[in-house]
């Protein structure tokens, strides 16, 4: 084989690519969550010792040990490999911008793709010289095989059978009462929806005051201080602090205007901290920290991207079941998918979240704006949504909070899983609850 052929060429690699790649994940917790759901592995490095380290990461990435310069390098020495130790510096000086790590792992999966089809295609030919072993037909089949291998594209992973057996098995079940999915906090609109169900989207939307805040938190409230199911919220709209008061205050049947002002007193304003106080047990024990009520609030403004990671990080972590994002319009694409169109930026976001939802097995519900003209005076519309055709195609369901003539309604304007209908409810402002009718009864 001469000098020109191109397997006689050093394998495609970037080296500054896969030093960004380590020392992102160095500096930045949510680089490496970030790795793992792009499924980087020891060997899409191509320097013997950049997978080594990478090998150590993913070991500690599972053991749930932080991974930075100090603990990487300790983990190396139990190794005793001398020469990985050497590159870690270079890696953390060589990082320019870390908000750019899904582009650095574009470049470092790109390069192993193209190693990997190098290496197929070099079995492809040396069976081609084998005249002996092979039929040409043979040849050619193999070579489909393994490039087919190299291929994301792949068939349905679950058979007619197994679908079958599947959509079966939830029929037998909810013969039994035993409804998938998990059940709306609103027992009337619950019966119409006929539960959240996983892989799925829903999009709740209402004017300003008009309690949709108050209504995610009462839904995941309801799921994981009552049901004990493990939840998680994006609340960029409150921050963490806030949205944990509001959960433990309309638990203790407090209004948070009132506990925040000190109204009436001292004496009043103790008698309800210390119910606060009590009811405070339902989310964490006092005394130790640890979390009772399984539900996990991040506050910090991300890009839709870092949203999917850290969703991906509560999934294989905690095992949440359940997403609630507080707002579609303030979540942005990230600065890789910039658009001159901010209905092509809200697309893009929908898609992805569409996508987060199915991938992960998880309940999403995302509150949304209303475009002006949905704040008239008039019961809203799904239309109303902003981007709200984008919305309907990914939505699942879609719930529109109002009040009209005195009654406060949750409808249920779109619902794939059967009717829509609008509910009448009661919305108590001052006590941040959501309820079928006044005298509701409390779930203890």
């Amino acid at each position: 084989m001469n000098s020109s052929s191109p397997i006689s060429r050093c394998p495609p690699y970037d080296e500054k690519a896969e030093c960004a790649v380590i020392g992102s994940v160095m500096l930045e917790p949510k680089a490496m969550h970030v790795a793992i759901n792009n499924s980087i592995s020891p060997e899409d490095f191509y320097i013997p010792a950049h997978c080594k380290i990478w090998d150590a990461c993913i070991e500690m990435y599972s053991s749930g040990r932080p991974i930075d310069i100090i603990t990487l390098t300790s983990a190396l020495r139990e190794k005793k490999d001398d020469n990985s130790i050497m590159l870690l510096t270079r890696m953390v000086d060589s990082i320019p911008e870390l908000h750019r790590i899904q582009y650095y792992i574009d470049i470092l999966k790109d390069k192993s793709i193209r190693r990997m089809a190098i290496s197929e295609a070099v079995s492809v030919l040396e069976s081609a010289y084998d005249e002996e072993s092979q039929t040409g037909d043979q040849v050619i089949a193999e070579a489909q095989t393994k490039f087919f291998g190299l291929s994301k594209l792949s068939e349905t992973p679950t058979t007619n059978t197994e679908a079958l057996n599947i959509v079966l098995g939830q029929w037998a079940s909810a013969a039994k009462g035993e409804v998938i999915g998990l059940p709306c906090f609103l027992k009337d609109v619950n019966g119409y929806l006929g539960n959240f169900r996983k892989g799925k989207v829903y999009f709740v939307g209402a004017t300003p005051g008009a309690g949709k805040s108050t209504w995610l938190s009462n839904q995941f409230s309801y799921w994981s201080v009552i049901g004990k199911i493990p939840t998680a919220i994006n609340s960029i709209e409150m921050d963490h602090p806030e949205f944990i008061g509001r959960i433990v205050a309309e638990r203790a049947d407090q209004s948070t205007y009132v506990m925040s002002r000190g109204i009436g007193g001292f004496e009043m304003s103790k008698e309800r901290i210390n119910r606060v106080i009590e009811k405070s047990k339902e989310l964490i024990n006092i005394e130790t920290g640890e979390m009772v009520s399984p539900i996990w609030i991040n506050d910090k403004q991300m890009s839709v991207e870092e949203l999917m990671s850290w969703a991906q990080f509560m999934v294989s972590r905690h095992g949440i079941q359940a997403l609630g994002v507080d707002y579609l319009q303030i979540l942005h694409p990230g600065s890789k998918h910039k658009s001159a169109s901010k209905r092509e930026e809200v697309m893009y976001v929908v898609d992805c979240l569409r996508r987060m939802a199915k991938q992960l097995n998880i309940v999403l519900i995302v509150l949304s704006q209303l475009t002006k003209d949905g704040r008239d005076e008039r019961k809203p519309r799904a239309s109303d949504l902003k981007e709200s055709s984008e919305i309907q195609d990914a939505a699942y369901g879609i719930f529109m909070l109002y009040e009209w003539e005195g009654i406060w309604y949750c409808d249920l304007q779109k619902n794939r899983g059967g009717p829509t209908y609008a509910v009448p409810c009661h919305f108590a402002k001052d006590r941040q609850r959501w309820m079928q009718n006044v005298n509701e009864p409390r779930d203890e």
